[in-house]
């Protein structure tokens, strides 16, 4: 899986393979969470940023499984894009 979203002025990228679990979330480019996830359905990877001088905290779930991927994208807690 494969996909992008713009959040704010910003692009959050999330890297997903079935194959071998490994997932990456990069913000503008830049990697800001990484993990292999081969034992459960569900992952989710957390960061801070700053954007206009206030500090931002990203949550990214990716969820797996035989019936496909898929992710939802928080911004301080509210949903700003989803894929089930």
């Amino acid at each position: 899986m494969t996909e992008s979203l713009q959040v704010n002025g910003h692009t959050i990228e999330i890297f997903g393979s079935a194959w071998n679990g490994n997932e990456v979330v990069k913000y503008d480019g830049v990697e800001v969470s990484s993990r292999r996830n081969i034992t459960t359905s569900l992952s989710t990877h957390s960061f801070t940023v700053q954007e206009a001088g206030e500090n931002i905290v990203y949550e990214v779930q990716i969820s797996g499984g035989f019936v496909g991927t898929g992710y939802v994208v928080r911004r301080n807690g509210i949903v700003q894009g989803h894929k089930p």
